[in-house]
């Protein structure tokens, strides 16, 4: 009996410990990100500026960075084995890159099925969300051919999802189902995943509210920013865990970076709340992933923990 409570005290203990860990990096976080937004939009910057995205995707390098500082300079633990970092690639790699064009897609077909909606090849939904002329439209999304602009956006999805959007995808990854992936083990597969999902919509909230992503309904586009994570924060963490590497989750988040075009900009009418992947019909395809999910998770058990 003395040796299972000294047992299960350092267990806690050491629970306690990783909690601690992942609180401090969360918080460090929050503060250099916002501070480094800020001085962005003080120097003359704005999130409703097509160029801003150069600026959004510097800054999602920051959770990778400092999550390599910390646990190498703070934590003084191996970054490779804590972030999980292995260069291998499996089947359940091909998945992440595969899987998030095909609900990209099929968020598309949602949207569309939304009243007030239709179908445009010329990507009137791009240009109804940054107020493009159409030069300024073919500069962000060059034509291909003769084909509609349509056809560039799948180009892109399945070119620099796995390319240029992973390396930026695997920069975010190294702090969700990296450093947190690893700090946060003892909560189990569900609590896990919302634990991370809730801490990495929450480090977007302040940039909505400065007008990144939702420049005309930031509230509620927080909330659906927030909704978005949690619902797709268990995919992540399924495919992280069963490939053994952080890099299938940058391999994810890539996949939906280069492919998040297509979920709305082939779309005229509508909003930002109301078409693309993180709105409405982007949460109603990852709940019905979660629903899968939960029936995979039961049937084969929880992808194990480290």
């Amino acid at each position: 009996m003395t040796t299972t409570t000294i047992a299960g005290g350092q267990d806690s203990a050491e629970t306690r410990r990783l909690w601690r860990r992942a609180a401090g990096y969360s918080s460090c976080l929050f503060v250099l990100t916002h501070a480094l937004a800020g001085a962005y939009l003080v120097s003359g910057g704005s999130w409703r500026r097509p160029d801003s995205l150069l600026a959004a995707n510097l800054i999602m390098l920051l959770p990778g960075l400092l999550a390599i500082a910390m646990v190498r300079w703070v934590f003084h633990e191996p970054v490779r084995r804590t972030l999980g970092l292995s260069f291998s690639l499996n089947r359940w790699s091909a998945l992440a890159f595969v899987l998030p064009l095909l609900l990209s897609g099929a968020t598309l077909l949602v949207g569309l099925a939304l009243p007030g909606t239709t179908f445009s090849p010329e990507l009137a939904g791009l240009s109804e969300r940054f107020n493009l002329q159409p030069s300024q439209l073919e500069q962000m999304v060059p034509r291909l051919g003769h084909l509609p602009l349509a056809w560039t956006v799948v180009a892109q999805g399945i070119v620099l999802g796995p390319t240029l959007c992973t390396l930026t995808g695997l920069a975010e990854e190294l702090g969700w189902r990296g450093l947190l992936f690893h700090h946060l083990t003892s909560l189990g597969f569900w609590r896990r995943s919302w634990a991370i999902g809730l801490i990495w919509g929450a480090w977007h909230v302040p940039l909505v509210f400065e007008g990144y992503g939702y420049p005309n309904h930031p509230l509620l586009g927080a909330l659906l920013l927030v909704a978005f994570t949690l619902l797709a924060s268990p995919l992540y963490v399924f495919l992280r865990a069963r490939s053994g590497s952080v890099l299938t989750a940058g391999i994810c988040h890539g996949a939906f970076g280069g492919s998040i075009l297509l979920s709305f900009a082939p779309i005229a009418g509508g909003s930002e709340l109301t078409t693309g992947l993180i709105a409405l019909p982007g949460l109603l395809v990852m709940a019905v992933v979660n629903v899968v999910l939960f029936f995979a998770v039961r049937a084969n058990g929880s992808p194990r923990a480290d």
